[in-house]
């Protein structure tokens, strides 16, 4: 596996879920806040910080979600692009590579 099929994998199988639970502290009756269940991978959120949106409200950045998973599943493929986002993909599967490099490393069986 290559690191832009391990970036692939791991964004398919990890998505930012809220749920609402009931405050700690509530203001007033059935006073609720939301609580992170899963979180997106750090790589994706740091490419996510990178490319803030100029729109104001709750969208805080350009990257969509949808066109990453295809840019990554063509990267996987051993096609060059032309994105603004690969220079960052590509570092963070390098990361990834060198990650399973190491454990290779530590445990050769």
């Amino acid at each position: 596996m290559n690191g832009f099929e391990f970036l692939l994998n791991e964004l398919e199988s990890q998505q930012l879920q809220v749920c609402l639970a009931p405050a700690t502290e509530p203001k007033h009756e059935g006073h609720q806040v939301r609580v992170v269940m899963e979180r997106n991978p750090p790589w994706y959120r740091r490419l996510c910080e990178s490319f803030p949106s100029s729109r104001a409200g709750r969208i805080r950045t350009r990257v969509k979600r949808q066109h990453i998973l295809r840019l990554l599943d063509r990267l996987a493929a051993g096609e060059r692009l032309d994105s603004q986002y690969v220079p960052n993909l590509e570092r963070y599967a390098a990361e990834k590579a060198g990650e399973f490099i190491d454990y290779d490393e530590r445990n050769p069986f």
